[in-house]
Formats: structure tokens, C-alpha cells, sequence
């Protein structure tokens, strides 16, 4: 019994705010076009990304995510195009899958500093499984849940379209940017008669990948910062890696929620990470820990890179 409750109370937790709050991930620069539209282009050669995240795995039912990604420049457009398709289960209940195309523009000043505007736009169905809900009315006090629902079911499945702007300012290892998912903040309630519309998320983000020897492919470490704000939700996230051959281990930690631990394997070509969310909030009594994994893969052009300025591939 205290199990399920425990599971009702996380279920709950994931119906009121899974609306309001996208999925997070701890490898976010790994997830770049999902972070912000805005590095499509930015690196030099066409690139293939795939994530899976796995939350509070110890619970029956947490949230599970997984993402692809495909980005590249082109030189007749002037810029970088890409796109990226989600699919996310949360608690088993609320099942999201999206997907958005990209275009971003590449504007160099002094062949020093780059910037690039970025405008996605995509379609996102929603769902629900109904028969997976409990209601208050279904609970005996002494009993638990021994009640039929009152409740009348409604529509299970929800689409709408969505768009999403970012801008990116970038040297060979420095860079910065913001971006503003849910622009029109679409309508997802699954009630006509009672509108429900999609918080806009802002995200803020800097970092860098600095070399410590003569060799970017020897020692470098690269900090990162985000910042989130959602509703009445706001959350940062401080990240250090340390990039030593082919080799990357990280740290890092998110407000009020989690310690990440880092590892994984880069070379010109690929790159691999596992992430270890220990949680810090006070869900860590109900062993709500995290697993994500990440595979990157860097297609070689048949034809030279033009002559632009691009951004170092940041480790994680």
C-alpha cells in the first residue's frame, strides 16, 4: 500500500507538471538542437545524435525519454539545417512525441565571432492512458484504493503544431546563447471546454572547450552553465569535463535536484557518455537515481568544409 501511494503521489506530480515542464536532460550540449535551434550548422561536418534517459528506473513507472538529432551547414543557404524527433513517456501515463525542422542563419564578424539566429517549427501529439489514472474518489480511508472513478472519460490524445527561436554567439571555443520553445504557447488540454496552453520555456546558456595543451586533441576541460525557467518552474545546471586523449569524466549539479557524474569517449568522428543523476532532493529516500546514455556520430563531407568559423565539438 505505501508503495502505491507512493506512485500516486509521483503520478500526480507528474500530471500537474509534465504540461507545464519539457523533459530535461543532464548531457544537454549533447542534445544541442533540443538545447537550442540555433547550433544547427555550427559545427563543421554533418552530425548524428542520439539520446535515451532513463528516470527514477527503481519506481514502476518513471519517466523515460529518447531523442535523435541530425544537423549540418550548408553553404547555397548560408546557414545550418537539421531537425530533431522526441518520444517521452512520463509515470507510463502522459506520452509525448514531437518533432521539429531547423534552419539557422551564419553571420561571421572578423572571421573572430559568429552569429546565428535560428527559428524550428514541429508537430507534438500527446496522449494519455487513461485506465493508468486514480482519482481521490477511488480511495477508502482505511482500504485504499477499492473505488470505481466517477470521472468521465475525455479525449486521450491531444496535436498540436509548436516553434521555437534561439540565437547563438560563438568564437572558435567560447559561446553563449538563449532560446524560447512554445512560442505560441499551443493549447494541449485534452478538455474543450477547458483550455490548458503550454508554458513558453527560456533557456540561457554559456560555456566553453578550452585547450590546456598545444593539441585540442590531448588535455582540455570545458565548464558549462544553463539556465531554465518554465512557469513557475526555474532550474540551473553547472557542468566541468575534462577531456584528457580520448577520454572525458565530468561533474556536475543541478539546483535542489541532483549530483551528475560523467563519462565517456570522444574522437574525431564519435562520442559516447553515460550520465549518473544521484538525487539530492527528497525524492532520494525513494531511490530516484537517473541513467542516460548518448552516442554521436560525425559524417565526413566528400567535399572540403567551407572556409567559416566553427565551433569546437563540446565535450557532453
Amino acid at each position: 500500500m505505501k508503495n502505491r501511494i507512493l506512485y500516486t503521489l509521483l503520478l500526480s506530480i507528474s500530471l500537474n507538471f509534465s504540461f507545464a515542464q519539457d523533459p530535461l536532460f543532464s548531457q544537454y550540449h549533447s542534445n544541442a538542437l533540443y538545447l537550442n535551434p540555433a547550433f544547427a550548422g555550427a559545427f563543421i561536418n554533418p552530425t548524428i545524435t542520439t539520446s535515451y534517459r532513463d528516470q527514477w528506473p527503481a519506481l514502476s513507472e518513471g519517466y523515460k525519454t529518447g531523442l535523435i538529432e541530425y544537423n549540418q551547414y550548408v553553404d547555397k543557404l548560408h546557414g545550418g539545417i537539421g531537425g530533431y524527433a522526441m518520444y517521452d513517456i512520463a509515470g507510463g501515463t502522459i506520452i509525448t512525441a514531437l518533432a521539429k525542422v531547423i534552419y539557422s542563419y551564419h553571420l561571421e564578424i572578423d572571421n573572430k565571432v559568429a552569429i546565428q539566429p535560428a527559428f524550428a517549427i514541429g508537430y507534438t501529439i500527446q496522449s494519455i492512458e487513461w485506465s493508468k489514472l486514480t482519482f481521490g474518489s477511488q480511495i477508502d480511508p482505511r482500504y485504499g484504493f477499492i473505488y470505481n472513478t466517477k470521472e468521465v472519460q475525455t479525449t486521450t490524445n491531444k496535436g498540436f503544431f509548436d516553434c521555437t527561436a534561439g540565437l547563438l554567439l560563438y568564437s572558435k571555443y567560447l559561446y553563449g546563447g538563449f532560446a524560447i520553445d512554445h512560442l505560441t504557447q499551443p493549447n494541449e488540454s485534452f478538455y474543450s471546454t477547458v483550455p490548458s496552453n503550454l508554458p513558453s520555456k527560456y533557456t540561457f546558456h554559456a560555456g566553453a572547450n578550452i585547450p590546456l595543451t598545444d593539441s585540442i586533441h590531448a588535455i582540455s576541460f570545458s565548464p558549462n552553465v544553463i539556465y531554465l525557467s518554465q512557469s513557475d518552474f526555474n532550474s540551473w545546471l553547472a557542468e566541468l569535463t575534462l577531456k584528457v586523449k580520448w577520454m572525458l569524466a565530468g561533474i556536475g549539479y543541478r539546483k535542489d535536484d541532483a549530483v551528475v557524474f560523467l563519462i565517456g569517449f570522444q574522437n574525431s568522428f564519435c562520442r559516447i557518455g553515460y550520465s549518473y543523476d544521484k538525487t539530492t532532493s527528497q525524492l532520494a529516500g525513494a531511490n530516484a537515481y537517473t541513467h542516460e546514455v548518448f552516442l554521436s556520430y560525425t559524417l565526413k563531407s566528400k567535399k572540403q568544409p567551407s572556409p567559416r568559423l566553427a565551433l569546437r565539438t563540446i565535450a557532453f
